[in-house]
């Protein structure tokens, strides 16, 4: 892999990650746009090392996938909390996996993958938002 083809993966996965992240930060929630924009680009990190190092050794690329869902799991659950009577934070835990699996599309060259996710991670944030309250008649929520 080049040097320019390692640099455009990062800076697609900064872009993927800052886009969702950015999201996230304008609706004032717990992981914005760095902790979505640092989870996006270390999972491209991973995966491009472990490309890069399935040739040299006996490894898997796959045990990446498994390392990094298993760390995001931990990172997952550190943002969500019990306050009161409901539980908050898991959509953002979600969307910090979701991230991650963009990060690790995006590592692996599976670009139009990452893409897709990424709009429909949107349409989940956005439009999904709106509609649960509109079906729930809640008052629209930052």
């Amino acid at each position: 892999m080049s040097e320019i083809e390692i640099t455009l993966k990062i800076i697609l996965a900064l872009v993927f990650g800052g886009v969702l992240g950015l999201e996230r930060e304008i609706r004032k929630k717990q992981a914005g746009l760095r902790t979505y924009s640092l989870v996006c680009v270390a999972a491209c990190l991973l995966a491009i090392i472990s490309l890069s190092l399935a040739g040299q050794y006996e490894s898997d690329p796959i045990r990446v996938l498994e390392a990094v869902v298993t760390g995001i799991g931990f990172v997952g659950a550190g943002v969500i909390i019990f306050k009161q009577d409901k539980v908050e934070g898991v959509t953002t835990a979600a969307g910090l996996l979701t991230v991650s699996g963009i990060g690790l599309a995006v590592g692996f060259g599976f670009y139009y993958l990452a893409s897709l996710v990424v709009i429909t991670t949107l349409i989940i944030f956005y439009i999904f938002k709106k509609l649960e309250n509109k079906i729930l008649h809640r008052p629209e929520e930052d």
